[in-house]
């Protein structure tokens, strides 16, 4: 298998001492993968996760949305301090042991409106979300 990781240039503007820049990082794998563990860690940024099939996944974010579309996996546990959580054309999640909590913020689950947390018992799978300031949206 190949992993392709391309980082766009960072463009500089130095004015008062500030240092403005943006990257982006890209990892593509091939479609017929499946990745037993993905452990991903970010201070600062949004993470867009699109058509992985995973077994394991543990997302520690600090600062920006998390969005998992089309992906398929048997366990989610996601940790944001400051953004939304998306997790979209992922399956129904039944059977799943589902455990979602917003301190400040709300909790769609496929458009059921539910205040500071969601939880529901199942063995095929588990989705732990936990997001400080922002949404959780599932759909």
């Amino acid at each position: 298998s190949t992993i392709k990781i391309t980082q766009t240039k960072i463009k500089k503007n130095l004015r008062f001492g500030d240092i403005k820049g943006t990257a982006d990082i890209i990892l593509t794998v091939p479609a017929d993968s499946k990745i037993e563990n993905l452990d991903i860690d970010n201070a600062l940024g949004d993470i867009d996760v699109q058509d992985i099939t995973f077994e394991d996944c543990t997302v520690d974010e600090n600062l920006g949305d998390v969005k998992f579309d089309n992906c398929t996996f048997t366990n989610l546990d996601v940790s944001n301090d400051l953004g939304d959580i998306v997790i979209a054309s992922c399956g129904d999640f039944k059977d799943y042991d589902i455990d979602a909590d917003v301190s400040l913020g709300s909790i769609s689950f496929f458009g059921a409106k539910h205040d500071d947390s969601y939880e529901c018992d199942g063995t095929k799978g588990s989705l732990t979300l936990d997001d400080s300031l922002g949404d959780i949206i599932i759909k």
